[in-house]
């Protein structure tokens, strides 16, 4: 009897001690923690300047006063078209002389609507060429100095979401200041493009653009997201996975636009790193892929 008592009490005795290093191992064990991954490929990259831009007519007359007199009044409005030799108005002087527009164009601009005495030179009304626009943005001297004459420009931002192909054709060799909202004096200067494909938009003049202007291309180069990049002082790095582990790794990265970089050195082409890493991560810890934990 006594030798079953101590059979059951170290059957008992075994089990708990079994029972709590299993629940020691279960606690403080390292639990693996899920991310998300993508590989390191090889593709083209392209970097753009975003600017604001103008739409401007290239050619623009202005139609004034031959003389001093009494002008009638203008019975133009701001998009009317016009033909050449068409009526504007009559002047009175010595004699009454009509006023004819020496282009055909559209009327940009009224100077001068209601009747009445008018002086030698002044304005009346602008018209322009609708059908010949250029493109002018205002860029800082620092990004001025990448762009190149001739280098494509998508044209966006007028309303219908249309991209519309444009291409430098002048940067201007005068800088000037210009003060921003904030009140920081900029220098800047000014860059001409021109339209390669006919707008299927309306434009007009003085309409505004957002403008992405090529500065720098690569063919077939690593490439890597920045969401997979973090700062470690002065270094950039990442996570690579390998064997279900992280390792913090330093890279080097060359050009990048909004969305990524190229790859200089640190890592190969199929290396497998985490996206958006957040400060919990750690150099050595234990992960899962998150599509393995939709998975389950």
């Amino acid at each position: 009897m006594p030798s079953k008592v101590r059979f059951f009490s170290r059957f008992i005795y075994g089990s708990l001690i079994v029972l709590l290093a299993v629940s020691l191992w279960l606690l403080f064990r390292e639990k693996s923690v899920f991310v998300n991954t993508v590989k390191i490929e090889k593709g083209d990259f392209e970097e753009y300047l975003r600017v604001d831009g103008v739409i401007k007519s290239k050619t623009k007359t202005t139609v004034t006063a031959f003389t001093t007199g009494d002008l009638e009044r203008v019975d133009l409005k701001v998009g009317d078209h016009l033909k050449k030799g068409q009526y504007i108005s009559t002047l009175k002087w010595d004699f009454k002389r009509t006023i004819k527009s020496p282009v055909a164009g559209v009327v940009s601009k009224v100077h001068r609507e209601s009747a009445g005495p008018i002086q030698r030179g002044e304005p009346i009304i602008d018209i322009i060429d609708a059908d010949n626009f250029e493109i002018i943005a205002k860029a800082l001297t620092t990004d001025a100095t990448r762009v190149s004459v001739g280098a494509p420009v998508k044209v966006t931002g007028i309303g219908s979401g249309e991209l519309i192909p444009a291409q430098v054709v002048l940067i201007s060799r005068a800088g000037y200041v210009e003060t921003s909202a904030l009140g920081v004096e900029e220098e800047k200067t000014d860059i001409h493009m021109k339209f390669t494909q006919q707008p299927k938009t309306l434009i007009g003049d003085n309409f505004h653009t957002e403008l992405f202007i090529k500065v720098y291309e690569a063919k077939n180069v690593l490439k890597i997201p920045l969401g997979a990049l973090f700062k470690d002082g002065d270094t950039w790095k990442v996570y690579k996975v390998e064997n279900n582990k992280v390792h913090a790794k330093e890279v080097l990265i060359g050009n990048k636009n909004e969305k990524e970089a190229i790859l200089e050195n640190g890592l190969n082409p199929e290396d497998e790193v985490v996206m958006f890493p957040d400060d919990t991560l750690k150099d050595g810890a234990k992960v899962k892929r998150a599509d393995q934990k939709q998975r389950q």
